[in-house]
């Protein structure tokens, strides 16, 4: 089995999305991180020295920030438990449940990038955040209800009628 957000070669992909989603959002942030850390290439890179060789300082970065970030860094089952555990180990979040993935939007490491980049507001995150969670809400309501309303109509019934075929043997 491969990732749900896989990087292929050149470019990621988005796998087994669900029909009422949009890559919209998960694009706009990956856009807004790779903007926030060729921000901080180029930063770096404008300030070398005159006198520097530049393509050993790149070359200096782009080893650093490998070493820094391997962590991250996973080419195998993302669905097996194996990897929960490797990414425990590694240090690296897992976050198990929508609730606690949304919030993580709203932390304040989050929102001061969206805002340094001008992409999004705190007012525009927040509000986000907000309908998202209603969204989620409403949507695991309807699901329970739905649940409800089989058990009733199908298992309840069925299960009443297997009984009577028992006590009738």
């Amino acid at each position: 089995r491969t990732s749900p957000f896989a990087f292929t070669s050149n470019k990621f992909e988005f796998r087994m999305l669900g029909s009422s989603s949009s890559v919209a959002t998960p694009n706009t942030v990956i856009n807004t991180i790779v903007a926030d850390v060729l921000s901080d290439f180029a930063d770096t890179l404008e300030n070398i020295g005159p006198d520097a060789d530049f393509a050993k300082e790149l070359d200096k970065l782009i080893r650093e920030t490998i070493k820094n970030h391997k962590r991250i860094i996973f080419n195998g089952n993302g669905y097996d438990e194996a990897w929960a555990e490797e990414a425990e180990r590694r240090g690296l979040l897992n976050i198990k449940n929508t609730p606690d993935a949304l919030l993580s939007f709203t932390k304040e490491k989050n929102i001061k990038l969206f805002e340094k980049h001008k992409v999004l507001s705190r007012a525009e995150m927040l509000s986000r955040y907000d309908i998202w969670l209603e969204n989620y809400s409403k949507t695991i309501n309807i699901e329970a209800l739905t649940m409800i309303d089989m058990v009733n109509k199908a298992i309840i019934p069925a299960v009443l009628s297997y009984e009577d075929e028992l006590a009738d043997i």
